[in-house]
């Protein structure tokens, strides 16, 4: 679907419509991949423990905030 815009803006706005899907698709599957984890993490099946979730959460939290590494 073609934007009505004129060329100086055409590749801002398709880089930025590029970079929301992106954005989406990563934060769809970021969700998924946690709320498997979790389930795991809490089911008697596996016996995880929940220990390897929390690592993973350490590291999600180590990269939102790399100033804690200090």
């Amino acid at each position: 679907m073609a934007l009505a815009v004129d060329s100086g803006s055409t590749p801002v706005l398709y880089f930025y419509n590029c970079l929301l899907n992106e954005t989406s698709i990563w934060l769809s599957w970021t969700m998924v991949m946690v709320w498997t984890l979790d389930a795991l993490a809490t089911s008697n099946f596996l016996h995880f423990e929940g220990t390897w979730y929390i690592n993973f959460h350490m590291l999600l939290q180590l990269e939102q905030h790399p100033t804690h590494l200090n």
